[in-house]
C-alpha cells in the first residue's frame, strides 16, 4: 500500500489523486463508488471511470518501474 501511495503521490493533479484516494479508500476513510465521487466532482460516473483507469495505468507502469530499477545490479 505504501508504494501505491507514493506513486500516486507522483500524479499532477490534485483531483485526480483525490479521486483515487477517496475511490480505494486510501485516505483512511473507506471506498466511495463512482456515483458519489462523480457527484462530489460534478461528473458522471463514467468520467470517474475513466479517470481511474489512466491512472491505475500510470500507476502501474511507476510501480513496475521501480521494480525494474530496484533489479539493475542485482545478480540474476
Amino acid at each position: 500500500e505504501q508504494q501505491v501511495k507514493e506513486a500516486l503521490a507522483t500524479v499532477r493533479k490534485v483531483r485526480d489523486r483525490e479521486i483515487m484516494s477517496q475511490r480505494f479508500g486510501l485516505d483512511g476513510s473507506g471506498s466511495r463508488t463512482l456515483q458519489e465521487i462523480g457527484d462530489d466532482f460534478g461528473v458522471s460516473k463514467a468520467r470517474i471511470q475513466q479517470i481511474e483507469a489512466r491512472l491505475i495505468g500510470k500507476i502501474s507502469r511507476a510501480l513496475e518501474k521501480e521494480r525494474n530499477e530496484d533489479r539493475v545490479g542485482t545478480p540474476a
